[in-house]
């Protein structure tokens, strides 16, 4: 669930607070994100995440 009741979009700046995981074949395009303490990302099958111009992969 995202908190800005919309999903975020690539100059969007995202701050993980909770366990978060992207289904599969989810591509999310963001500016850049980072995480609390202990929380983290999981990845389905074929997710990707895009920074910028970087593409994250598990």
């Amino acid at each position: 669930m995202w908190s800005c009741n919309r999903v975020p979009g690539p100059g969007d700046v995202v701050q993980v607070k909770h366990q978060l995981q992207l289904p599969a074949n989810y591509v999310a395009t963001l500016q850049r994100i980072g995480f609390d303490r202990g929380k983290t990302l999981t990845y389905s099958i074929n997710a990707q995440l895009k920074l910028g111009n970087q593409t994250l992969k598990p």
